[in-house]
C-alpha cells in the first residue's frame, strides 16, 4: 500500500510510504521511482528516483598521460597512490602506493599475457586493474583504456567496485616517461600524468518508504504513485490512497486581531479573527487557553468549533476568580494540528464587577452665608472593590430625595473626585436654609455604585471650627510684670470635623471655611 501524508513543519513536502513488492520478478529491486502530478493522468509529472543499497553509484576516476612539448611518449612508467580503508575493516583510510604502471599498461587483468617486469623496464608490468587490486585497500576495480593519442598518451577509466562510496581522488606520486625529445636524457621531462574525478561514489540507505518528496506547492493537491525497478525495468505503479489527491500542509499561522475584555466578576471574553496563513488546510477549530501564570505553567483550555457565524470569533471564559489576573492566548487548528499561540491585547485581565458603596459616609454644614452656603460630605473607601482598583468617587446633590429634579446648577449637580486626591468634597454656592440630598458613589472600571439612601443637610449659620496654628509666647512688650503673646489663624476644618475638599483636587492647605465671622 502506498500512502502520502504531510510532513511536520514543512509546507512544501509530502511523506510517501510504501513497501517492497511481493514479487520482485526474479531479480532484486534496485530502485524505486516516485511520481506526482496535479492530475491522475500524471501529465507533466514530477519524479524522484530512490536507489537501494544494492545499487550504489560507483566512484569513477580518469588517469591520463601526455607530453608538454608535443613529443611522443615511447616508454617509461608512473606511480599512483590510493587513500581508502584497508579492505574488510572499519579502520580510518590509509594511503597506499602502487607498483610502477607502464606507460601503455593494459586495462583489465583478463588481457594480461604475463607479469614480466624487468629491471628498468616495467612496460610488461601487467594491467592497471591488477596493479590497483594488489593494494590492501582496494578490493575490486573495473578499468577501461583509450589510446594511444598522436603523442603516445593513454587514458584509463577506473571504476571502483570495492571499496564503494566516495573515494578520494588518486594522486600521481612520480612520473618516468620517455619521449622522443628526452631520449638519453632525464626520464619524465616534459611529460605529465594526471588524475581527474569524473563521478563521486555514493552509498544508499534503505530504499523503501517513507521517503520525502519536496518542492511542492502548499495547499495544492497532487496524485502520487510509486513503481519498483529491477534489472529488467520498471514494474506497474501503485497509486497512493487509491488515486486520491493529497496536499502538502502545515499547522495554521497565528490568529489575528485577538482582544481580551472583562465581562463581569467571573468571566472574560476573547475575540479574534482567522490567521492570514491557514497552513494549506481549512481552519476547523481554535483552542482558547488561560492560566494565572504568565508562562502558562498550569493551563485550562477549551476548543471552539462553532465557526459558522464567521469572524470575528468569540469565547467567554467563565467560572473565574474575581480579582485574579488571568493570561489568555488562542491557537488555530486544521487537519494537521494546532498552530502557535497568539497573545491578545491586553495579554491579561482580571474579572471584576461594581464596587460596594463608599463607607464612613457623613455630611456637615460648612457655611450658611447667604451668598455662598456650603455643605461638606466625607466618605471612605468601599469595603469591597469589586475585584478592581477603586479609582474615584462621584458626589451628586439635588433638592429632592429621588435625585431627579430639573433644578439648575448650583442647586443640582455632581463632581468627580479621584481616590488619590481626597476623601471629602465641599459643595459650594448653595442656597441657605434649603434642604439638599447628597449621594456618593465609588467607581472602578466596571462602573459605580452609591449609597441607597441619600445624605441630607440644610445650610444654616454654624459655629466656626477650631482656630488653627495657635501659638503662645512670652513677651516683654508689657513691661513689668511680663505678659504673653497669643496668635492663631482662621479655622481650617469646620466644626463638624470633615476636612474641606473641592474641585476633585486634594487640599493640602485648604482655605479657611468658613471665614472669621461666618
Amino acid at each position: 500500500n502506498v500512502t502520502a501524508s504531510p510532513v511536520a513543519n514543512d509546507a512544501t513536502s509530502l511523506s510517501i510510504g510504501y513497501v517492497a513488492p511481493r514479487f520482485d520478478g526474479g531479480a532484486s529491486v534496485r530502485q524505486y521511482r516516485i511520481e506526482w502530478s496535479q492530475n491522475q493522468e500524471f501529465a507533466s509529472a514530477g519524479s524522484r528516483v530512490v536507489r537501494c543499497p544494492n545499487s550504489p553509484v560507483r566512484e569513477v576516476q580518469r588517469v591520463e598521460t601526455s607530453t608538454l612539448d608535443g613529443s611522443t611518449i615511447t616508454g617509461g612508467a608512473f606511480v599512483l597512490s590510493v587513500t581508502a580503508p584497508v579492505t574488510g575493516t572499519a579502520a580510518p583510510a590509509v594511503e597506499r602506493r602502487t607498483m610502477q604502471v607502464a606507460w601503455n599498461a593494459i586495462a583489465a587483468a583478463a588481457g594480461e599475457e604475463g607479469g614480466n617486469v624487468f629491471n628498468g623496464d616495467p612496460s610488461a608490468g601487467g594491467s592497471l586493474e591488477s596493479i590497483l587490486e594488489g593494494l590492501d585497500n582496494v578490493a575490486s576495480v573495473s578499468v577501461a583504456r583509450q589510446g594511444p593519442t598522436a603523442t603516445g598518451g593513454f587514458t584509463w577509466f577506473v571504476t571502483f567496485v570495492s571499496p564503494d562510496g566516495d573515494i578520494p581522488r588518486m594522486s600521481v606520486e612520480s612520473v618516468w616517461l620517455n619521449t622522443t625529445s628526452n631520449a638519453g636524457g632525464a626520464a619524465g621531462a616534459n611529460t605529465t600524468a594526471t588524475v581527474t574525478e569524473l563521478g563521486n561514489g555514493q552509498l544508499f540507505g534503505p530504499c523503501e518508504g517513507p521517503q520525502v518528496i519536496s518542492g511542492l506547492v502548499k495547499g495544492q493537491p497532487v496524485a502520487v504513485r510509486v513503481s519498483a525497478y529491477n534489472d529488467i525495468g520498471y514494474g506497474p505503479a501503485a497509486l497512493a490512497g487509491q488515486g486520491s489527491l493529497v496536499a502538502p500542509a502545515v499547522v495554521p499561522g497565528l490568529p489575528t486581531d485577538a482582544a481580551l475584555t472583562v465581562v463581569d466578576g467571573g468571566a472574560l471574553r476573547l475575540t479574534w479573527s482567522p490567521p492570514v496563513d491557514d497552513g494549506g488546510r481549512t481552519v476547523t477549530s481554535y483552542v482558547v487557553e488561560w492560566s494565572t501564570s504568565s508562562v502558562f505553567a498550569s493551563v485550562s483550555s477549551s476548543r471552539v468549533t462553532y465557526l459558522s457565524g464567521g469572524a470575528p470569533f468569540a469565547y467567554t471564559i467563565r467560572g473565574l476568580v474575581q480579582g485574579t489576573t488571568y493570561f489568555v492566548r488562542v491557537r488555530a487548528g486544521n487537519a494537521i494540528g494546532d498552530g502557535a499561540a497568539q497573545t491578545p491585547v491586553p495579554a491579561s485581565a482580571k474579572p471584576y464587577t461594581l464596587p460596594s458603596a463608599p463607607t464612613m459616609l457623613r455630611i456637615g454644614v460648612t457655611s450658611g452665608r447667604s451668598n455662598d452656603s456650603k455643605i461638606t460630605v466625607g466618605f471612605g473607601m468601599p469595603a469591597y472593590d469589586g475585584g478592581d482598583t477603586v479609582t474615584g468617587f462621584r458626589v451628586e446633590w439635588d433638592v429632592v430625595r429621588e435625585m431627579d429634579s430639573l433644578t439648575p446648577s448650583p442647586d443640582k449637580g455632581f463632581a468627580d473626585v479621584a481616590a488619590s486626591d481626597s476623601l471629602s468634597y465641599t459643595i459650594s454656592n448653595l442656597s441657605p436654609s434649603r434642604v439638599y440630598y447628597v449621594r456618593v458613589s465609588a467607581r472602578n472600571r466596571a462602573g459605580s455604585r452609591g449609597n441607597d439612601q441619600p445624605l441630607v443637610a440644610r445650610p444654616v449659620l454654624r459655629r466656626p471650627g477650631k482656630p488653627s496654628n495657635g501659638a503662645v509666647a512670652a513677651t516683654g512688650a508689657c513691661g513689668s510684670p511680663p505678659c504673653l503673646s497669643v496668635s492663631w489663624a482662621p479655622p481650617v476644618v469646620p466644626a463638624h470635623g470633615i476636612p474641606c475638599g473641592g474641585g476633585g483636587l486634594v487640599s493640602t492647605a485648604p482655605a479657611p471655611r468658613p471665614p472669621p465671622m461666618g
